[in-house]
């Protein structure tokens, strides 16, 4: 190639940071590169920097104690909680592969999204209201195990 915009290169690599739905089948999607790659003729092909296996998400049903003791603290608090799976920057995804279930957390509320911004910033209320809400949880996970026994 060169610098001018009009020069066809001799090569080009493209590189591509894939976070893939729980919802997708992984083999099946490796298929479609690779499908695509052969539609698009000789000399074109995938290599993979990072290939992470598929790990079960944590349950957030009755069986996950931990998760009850969470939900119940929300539900004291008369606040609604909007599970989702944040895909990009968190490292749960370790623990769960040892097997060790995890909830991520962060009581950020009517606040734009600027996260890495320069002027990424929190409202002092939505921060204090954060470790009011925190105050609830901690001890309610905490003490899933004494919790549960003294239900039985």
């Amino acid at each position: 190639g060169g610098v001018q915009n009009n020069v066809i290169p001799s090569e080009f690599v493209i590189s591509i940071d894939c976070r893939i739905a729980i919802t997708v089948d992984l083999e099946e999607f490796e298929k479609t590169l690779n499908k695509w790659c052969e539609e698009a003729g000789e000399g074109v092909w995938v290599e993979y920097e990072s290939k992470q296996p598929r790990i079960p998400v944590t349950k957030l049903d009755e069986t996950n104690l931990f998760w009850m003791a969470f939900k119940k603290a929300f539900d004291d608090m008369n606040l609604q909680l909007t599970p989702y799976i944040f895909s990009a920057g968190t490292d749960i995804r370790f623990l769960r592969a040892l097997g060790i279930s995890g909830l991520g957390f962060q009581p950020v509320n009517h606040t734009p999204i600027l996260a890495h911004a320069h002027n990424e910033y929190l409202n002092k209320e939505v921060f204090l209201r954060g470790i009011d809400i925190y105050y609830k949880i901690i001890p309610a996970i905490a003490n899933v195990e004494e919790t549960s026994i003294q239900k039985s």
